[in-house]
Formats: structure tokens, sequence, C-alpha cells
């Protein structure tokens, strides 16, 4: 087990005649400094103790003051080399503060790109591609139909990568936030340093553990060079990240300006078919319009010259009827004078109009002898 020196001060040493020291009643709280490992700091307990006049006076020889003179010069030395190695612990914590400062800046500078530029390229993209993506649906929907499914793929794909950057950059802020505990953690050992810094005046009793002490700059720089190797790799992996997205998102472009210019050129020739189909029916169905028109005029013509002779026909069939009633009635009455009896005979005319025009007629005749 390791060893323990004490050491212990009563205020003023009064030399008397002889060899004995007294002491004077104090209220003593001696002070207990302990040297950690590994980066642990420096803990500092006090306890109270009185020390009252009716406490039987200490008797030591002139070689044992000359031995504590020895012991206090030594443990003043230690003292100030824990001192310094405080000194040098704050001047490390400090540059750490800053290089972990100085790799948020980075790791914002980073992160915080400015796109702007190329959501307005994306933006006179769409206002250049739509109108032609607008006539494609009209005159080609199959074609249509299953470019929808293909980018319906290529959106699927897309959100799985957007789930997969939103995972990452938990990951990242996990790291962040474990990052910021470890710094809570060196700023509560730097208050530590500093509440060692302020307690070390007045009258101490100073107890140091004699084990062999640990190199506090190496395990600081050990510390620091795995700090720095976590910096190093997040911030490659960050790196590699963002020139993967930015390699992708030219890729897209560049494919998206390829893609652009097929559909301008096939608009081109869809717009040339178009007019030239226009220009050929305009003339095809102009010809056939002309020569309908032509059969149409001849049609009307005979169709006007067939009602006027179907209504000579119509005049001459009445005048015909009339004759043959006119006959019918003489031969009647031809008959009638033969046959010697008195006959009345009625006639019963029956006309049918249609749009004022006789279309049919039918005579019935009733004989009625009378003696």
């Amino acid at each position: 087990a390791p060893s323990r020196s004490s050491l212990s001060m009563y205020g003023d040493i009064n030399r008397q005649s002889g060899s004995s020291i007294s002491t004077a009643p104090l209220q003593y709280r001696p002070h207990n400094i302990y040297g950690g490992a590994g980066g642990s700091g420096i803990h500092i307990s006090q306890s109270g103790q009185l020390l009252s006049s009716g406490s039987p006076p200490n008797y030591v020889e002139t070689g044992v003051i000359d031995n504590e003179k020895v012991t206090m010069q030594n443990l003043n030395d230690r003292m100030a080399s824990y001192l310094d190695k405080v000194r040098n612990l704050e001047a490390a914590n400090t540059k750490l503060e800053l290089q972990i400062r100085e790799f948020y800046e980075r790791r914002a500078s980073t992160v915080c790109r400015d796109f702007t530029k190329y959501f307005a390229t994306i933006t006179d993209l769409r206002a250049q591609v739509l109108p032609t993506l607008y006539n494609r649906l009209i005159n080609n929907p199959s074609t249509e139909l299953n470019m929808r499914n293909s980018i319906e793929v290529d959106v699927a794909c897309l959100k799985r990568v957007r789930d997969s950057l939103t995972r990452t950059i938990c990951d990242l802020h996990m790291q962040v936030e474990g990052l910021k505990e470890e710094l809570v953690c060196m700023k509560s050992r730097h208050e530590e340093i500093h509440l060692a810094r302020t307690q070390r005046s007045g009258e101490v009793s100073v107890e140091v553990d004699t084990t062999d002490s640990v190199d506090l700059l190496k395990t600081l720089e050990e510390m620091r060079e795995q700090y720095e190797s976590v910096v190093l790799k997040n911030r490659l992996e960050v790196e590699k990240w963002y020139t993967k997205q930015i390699n992708t998102a030219t890729t897209e472009v560049k494919t998206f300006n390829i893609e652009l210019v097929e559909l301008k050129r096939r608009h081109q020739e869809y717009e040339i078919t178009r007019q030239t189909l226009v220009t050929t029916l305009n003339h095809r169905f102009g010809n056939q319009l002309s020569q309908m028109q032509v059969t149409i005029n001849a049609l009307e013509t005979e169709l006007q010259q067939l009602r006027v002779s179907i209504e000579k026909q119509q005049c001459e069939y009445n005048l015909l009827l009339d004759i043959k009633m006119r006959l019918e009635l003489e031969i009647a009455e031809y008959r009638r004078l033969l046959d010697g009896e008195h006959q009345e005979i009625f006639f019963f005319i029956t006309e049918k109009l249609i749009d004022g025009q006789v279309v049919s007629t039918s005579v019935e005749t009733k004989e009625e002898n009378i003696q």
C-alpha cells in the first residue's frame, strides 16, 4: 500500500528557553490534496479540527524542526510541480475547447451549403419541360403512363435515400451530443482544478499519495488524438457523403439536360409532322368538300325538277279523275234511262290532302230505286 507523509502547521512557533515548543490555541482546517490519474483532476477535501489550549503542549527537539522544514520544502516543491501540471492541463483544455469549436464551425460551414442556384436551375428546367410533357400526355398517353410509372419508382428510391440521410443526421446529432457531454465533463474537471488553485493558500495539512504519478500531458495527448481521429473520421464521412450527393445531383442535372434536348428535338419533329398532316388533310378534305358540294347542287336541281314534274302529274291525275267521275255519272244516267226506272244515285267523293295537295281520291256510289 502507498505510504502517506503528513505535515501539520499550528500557527506561530515560539522558541523558548530550553528545547521546548509551545503552541497557541487555533481553529485548524487541514486540506487534503490527492493527485488523480488518467486526467481525473485533483480532488480537494477539507475537515475541521479545533485545537484547544487545554491540550498538552508538544515538546520536540531542534532536529525534529529541521526535518519538518525539509519535509515542508519537499512538499512545496511537489505542490509547485502539481500546480505546473494544473496550468498545463488548463492550457490543454483551452486548446481542446478551441479545436472542438473549430470542428463545429467547419461542420456547420460544410453542412449549411447554399443550393439556391440548383433550385433555380431545376425551376427553369421544370418550366421548360412541363409544356412538352403536357403535349406528350395528350398525343401519346401510353408513353406518358410508362414514364409516370418509372418516375414513381425513382421517387420511391429517392424516399429511401431520404430516410437513409435522416438516419445519418440522427447519428451525427447523437455524436454531437456525446461530444457536448464530454465537453461538460472537461469543464467540470476544469472547475475542480480552479477550485484547487483557489484553496491552495492558508494553513493546510497536505496528504500526498506517493504512488507513481501519471503523466497527465500524455493522457491528455492520447485523448486529443482520439478526438482528432473521431473528428477526422466524421469529417471524411461527411465529405464523402456530400461528394456523393453532389455527384448524384450533377448526374441528374446532366440527364435532365439530355432529356430536355431530346424532348425539344422530338417536339420539333412532331410539330413539323402535325403541320404536314394538317396541310394534307385540309387539301384532301377541301377537294372532297368541293366535289360533294357540286353533287349536292346537282341533286337539289334534280329534286326541284322532280317536284315540278310530280305536281304536273298530280294536276293531270286530278283532271283525269274528274273526267272519269263525270263519265261514270253519265253512264249511270244512261242506264237509268234505258231501264225505265227512276233512280236516285248518290255519289260520295273522299279526297285525302297532305300539305294542301290531293294525294288520293275515292268515290262511293249509292243508288235508290223509286217506283
